[in-house]
């Protein structure tokens, strides 16, 4: 396992336990905003003999614990050109140091703490080591001249006021006195060791920024007291170091074998000399809320996680009000709460049905989306050139996306031994006719050595799933795929005659949508082998031990920008037990994955998502546009989804967006959460703190940027008719706390409250006659949309809450897969993480505090 992996990995459980506990931190955008927000990127140049290297990163303002884009130009490609690193690459690290002139000293950096793992490049380039045999750097001065004794370590200085943990216990491969096991470790550090530069001299890394909660030696973002007093929130520094082909002591590296390879650490002087480093500012770790006011308990769907995270600090700012604390909890147990008579408040996309007295109030305007991870792979000739650059754009089809959630590609169930997929069906989505005319920029790429043929997806269920399987559901195209009618697209890239096209995976024969999870039904398990004496025994790895879940849709995004597939099909060693363990991260250069997150999840990641294209796709337009049929994911077809949106059967003051929209500028996985409650069910002091949530997500919640407070980019703001229901909606919770609250028949029923707007209905006048001027702190513009569209055919839900007249079949297997899925699932992690739970325990109790 590698270290990268074991730290990012451990890193989503930290993010997921993040969602249940109180949010005061923001996510980080990688879309431009409606409203033009910058990302507060920063370009510096290399030095000296980098001096043609220009460095990009993406955002160096208001950060939180995040990931940013570190990209460059001008650089000398990596020898070798895959798999390992000898010479001229970056290594990029993260460091505290308060001199705005020099920047931070190399002890002050987390990065290189001693490895057990196989080296990637040279055999000191990813340690604080700074002797070497054979090889002195004479600008040194942490080296006494003539030094001959024991390896010496570059020490590691925290940060003042910085609290240690106590050491791990781990074999190191030489004595580490350099102190930083006493802060970080090898699973938990942030560096990138080795970025590849590809054939063009440009290159792309995701770097993940630490908090003080993260890396308490660093302190970045924590508040300290200014010199001339008061109180100022730490920086810290992204320091990238460039390494070339010349050793520290002026030997030339030809970098043909690891022999040949640059040996020295970054932190060694001659090496730190060639630094970039860019100075952050961060958003405080610590909470502007009134410290011991109790929490605002609000829980609802990950659609609304990220805007939650972002509007909590937003609020205790302006307000002085009580923190709100988000509960990230399934929709069916969102409903069941409204439902419970305690209902508090809970934000879902899909109301139960007849619940009396209910309020709704929208919220957040979200959307399913695939994003990926994929760079240029296996081209000959020129395209050999662009191997390793990370590929931007995507196009996928309803068909395509059904072929890639039944396991239809070969990869997709496994490679080794018979398995029910046919035969002839494509290795992968990149090796499938129907995906290249789409996608032309991969014809000539070779991917068989690290496949795409499936997608990390969620483990559990959620409306937005049953979205995007009623969206396959109603293509014709992809519903009789899954029917079993072949794909019509005879043209076998290997040539065999036989071939008529690809058909579904026999175990997903029929399927009956909608669903609202991800069943992984192929029985096919990979036999055992046997392993050299004292590796213990294999067992058969089978179902989600081949396919792994993800536990959220923020971890599937964090993995994708790792290059892991959460994949434990590598058989090694978990403290003393032999067994299937983490299987590290696709190399540099080699990654290709594709990841089901919210678009404010993979803005917050900065990973591009796919556009979905409808059945018109493919066929050359009037400018000869291949893709002129599909739509991505941005504000204005998120707004334009919600003209095709009708009101839900349940409660007429909610929308349901239409997956199968007609309007060909609309993105048609779009989703709205709402804000609900019971306002007579509510106390007065509980009505008045939904009141205040609602009228501030109303007003500066909507303005889209990267200030705590703002509204995460990803999201579309409320259109001015939404609005103005939730406006609506909060003067009604404050007339309950009040106490000059009515319900009257007129405005309640068993579909809930239909706020009184004025004769305003947001269900068909979304404009709602409000411009920026007439709803203060809106400041998206007004955009004229057609009316509403009566749509085809919406999702219908199965719930425990109704009892629905939709023809949905269950599964095979009913509620009892789930209770497998999880037995399967907590077997394997038992199995496979062993003692390096307990590590991973310790760890995240002490950043959490629990």
């Amino acid at each position: 396992m590698t270290a990268p992996l074991v730290r990012r990995l451990s890193s989503g459980v930290a993010a997921l336990a993040a969602v249940a506990g109180l949010l005061g931190t923001a996510p980080h955008p990688a879309v431009a905003s409606s409203t033009g927000v910058p990302d507060s990127p920063a370009t510096l140049s290399g030095t000296g003999p980098f001096s043609s290297l220009k460095v990009t990163v993406s955002q160096t303002q208001n950060l939180i614990n995040q990931d940013v884009s570190v990209s460059w130009t001008g650089g000398v490609p990596t020898v070798p050109s895959s798999g390992v690193f000898y010479t001229d690459y970056l290594q990029i690290m993260e460091c505290w140091g308060d001199d705005p002139a020099t920047g931070p000293d190399p002890s002050q950096c987390e990065f290189g703490p001693v490895r057990t793992t196989a080296q990637l490049g040279g055999t000191w380039a990813n340690t604080r080591q700074l002797t070497y045999p054979g090889l002195v750097d004479p600008a040194e001065t942490d080296v006494p001249a003539g030094y001959a004794g024991a390896n010496l370590f570059m020490p590691f200085s925290a940060a003042p006021d910085t609290v240690p943990t106590a050491p791990y216990t781990r074999p190191p491969l030489a004595p580490d006195v350099s102190g930083s096991a006493n802060y970080f470790d090898q699973s938990d550090t942030n560096e990138v060791d080795y970025a590849r530069t590809d054939a063009d001299g440009t290159g792309h890394e995701f770097f993940q920024i630490d908090t003080d909660r993260e890396a308490p030696g660093l302190g970045c973002g924590k508040a300290v007291t200014a010199p001339s007093g008061g109180s100022v929130v730490e920086p810290c520094w992204l320091v990238v170091v460039p390494r070339g082909h010349v050793e520290v002591d002026g030997s030339v590296r030809i970098g043909t074998t690891v022999a040949t390879a640059d040996d020295s650490s970054p932190l060694s002087a001659t090496n730190w000399a060639n630094r970039i480093a860019f100075p952050l500012s961060f958003q405080p770790v610590t909470s502007l809320c009134t410290i011991g006011a109790l929490e605002v308990q609000v829980v609802g769907d990950e659609q609304a996680a990220e805007a939650m995270s972002r509007w909590q600090p937003g609020l205790c700012q302006q307000n002085a009000a009580s923190p709100y604390s988000y509960s990230q909890i399934g929709d069916d147990e969102s409903r069941s709460q409204l439902t419970s008579g305690s209902p508090g408040l809970a934000l879902l996309s899909d109301p139960p049905p007849a619940q009396p007295g209910a309020l709704y109030a929208p919220v957040a305007v979200n959307a399913l989306t695939i994003s990926f991870y994929i760079q240029s792979q296996g081209g000959a000739g020129d395209a050999a050139n662009q191997n390793g650059v990370q590929i931007t754009r995507l196009n996928l089809n309803a068909r395509l996306v059904a072929k890639l959630l039944t396991q239809s590609y070969k990869a997709g169930v496994g490679t080794v031994g018979p398995t029910d997929v046919p035969p002839l069906n494509p290795l992968d989505l990149t090796a499938d006719p129907e995906f290249l005319a789409l996608n032309p920029q991969f014809t000539g790429l070779d991917y068989a050595a690290h496949a795409i043929p499936d997608v990390i997806v969620p483990f559990g269920n959620a409306d937005a799933y049953a979205e995007l399987w009623t969206w396959i559901d109603n293509d014709p195209a992809a519903r009789a795929f899954l029917d079993g009618d072949p794909d019509n697209d005879p043209r076998d890239p290997g040539g065999n005659p036989a071939y008529k096209g690809m058909t579904v995976n026999p175990n997903y024969l029929k399927t009956q949508l909608p669903i609202e999870d991800f069943p992984t039904t192929d029985p096919y398990c990979q036999e055992p082998t046997a392993v050299p004496a004292g590796e213990g025994t294999q067992t058969p790895l089978c179902g989600i031990a081949l396919h792994p879940y993800s536990t959220s849709l923020h971890q599937a995004a964090l993995a994708a920008t790792q290059g892991s597939q959460l994949l434990h099909v590598t058989w090694g060693q978990s403290g003393q037990v032999w067994g299937w363990v983490s299987t590290p991260a696709e190399s540099d250069g080699d990654i290709g994955i594709l990841a089901l997150a919210d678009a404010a999840t993979a803005a917050k990641y900065d990973l591009p998502t796919a556009r979905l294209c409808n059945d018109k796709a493919g066929q050359p337009g009037p400018d000869g546009n291949l893709d002129q049929d599909c739509m991505g994911v941005a504000t204005d077809s998120m707004d334009a989804a919600l003209t095709d949106a009708v009101p839900s059967a349940a409660a007429p003051s909610v929308l349901i967006p239409n997956p199968n929209t007609i309007d060909p500028r609309a993105y048609p996985l779009t989703t709205v959460t709402y804000a609900a409650t019971v306002p007579t069910e509510l106390t007065p002091v509980q009505a008045d703190q939904y009141a205040n949530l609602l009228d501030y997500v109303a007003g500066p919640g909507q303005v889209s940027g990267l200030a705590p407070g703002d509204l995460a980019l990803g999201y579309a703001p409320l259109v001015p008719g939404l609005v103005a229901q939730t406006r609506a909606a909060a003067t009604i919770l404050h007339e309950v706390a009040v106490g000059t609250y009515t319900g009257t028949p007129s405005s309640t029923g068993p579909g809930g409250i239909l706020p009184p707007l004025g004769g305003i209905n947001p269900l068909t006048d979304l404009t709602g006659g409000l411009s920026p001027a007439t709803a203060p702190g809106l400041t998206t513009a007004v955009i004229p949309l057609p009316p509403a569209n009566p749509g085809k055919v919406l999702y219908a839900k199965l719930s425990s809450s109704t009892q629905s007249t939709a023809v949905t079949a269950p599964a095979p297997l009913g509620a009892v897969r789930y209770v497998l899925f999880g037995c399967l699932i907590a077997a394997a992690v038992c199995l496979c993480a062993g003692r390096g739970l307990l590590i991973y325990a310790r760890r995240l109790a002490r950043k959490t505090g629990h």
